[in-house]
């Protein structure tokens, strides 16, 4: 007489199949958060890059901005003409367009330099300045301004906590505004780092070429 097997999977390997695709659903899980948090990283360096590129183009094309008297100072009003009341925006030049920095920021601000000061600072002075303060990225707060650090011919300078990058009006000049390094360095890196892998990418802006690139 045949014995035949029975029909079916036995107890073990169920489980054996179980384990498997709990094993590849969770190699899955992990691929895909890990593909998301390294596009997050991208996306905030490329948006960093397209803004300074974007001052840098204002400034090479001589464009001016609205902006209203506050006091002593101008205040911009480029794209609410409520802080002005009762005074209006009009046209003013400004004397370069810039991005200002801040370590372990999740946002960063860009603005126009309005000082009543000849030849301007090039510099973010105060909030009046201020265009526009964007987030790295616009849907959480996982990448961060982790380092800021500018270089000179005698190599990297110690980090910075702040720093302005900056481009004059017309010749689109770029400059570093770092106040521990007179006269102004050749380059500054900034590493930006997505918190949850600590995995890290670098926006450079060559002053002397007035280069932006994503390393």
């Amino acid at each position: 007489m045949q014995h035949h097997k029975p029909q079916g999977f036995s107890v073990a390997e169920l489980l054996i199949s179980l384990a498997i695709i709990v094993l590849l659903a969770t190699f899955a899980i992990f691929q895909l958060g890990s593909s998301q948090q390294t596009d997050e990283l991208q996306t905030a360096a490329r948006q960093l890059a397209a803004d300074l590129r974007s001052m840098q183009s204002r400034a090479l094309a001589g464009q001016n901005l609205k902006a209203c008297t506050d006091g002593s100072d101008l205040r911009v009003c480029e794209y609410s003409e409520a802080s002005c009341t009762p005074g209006t925006c009009t046209e003013e030049i400004p004397y370069s367009f810039g991005i200002n920095i801040t370590q372990n920021s999740t946002n960063y601000s860009t603005f126009a330099d309005l000082n009543p000061v000849p030849g301007g600072d090039n510099a973010l002075t105060n909030s009046k300045e201020v265009i526009l303060t964007r987030d790295l990225l616009q849907v959480s707060n996982n990448v961060i301004i982790s380092t800021i650090q500018s270089a000179s011919s005698s190599g990297l300078n110690p980090p910075q906590v702040k720093a302005d990058i900056s481009f004059t009006r017309q010749n689109g000049v770029a400059h570093i505004i770092d106040s521990t390094v007179p006269p102004e360095p050749s380059l500054i890196l900034i590493t930006l780092k997505h918190i949850e892998t600590n995995a890290t990418i670098q926006v450079e802006v060559n002053r002397v070429t007035s280069r932006i690139s994503i390393l």
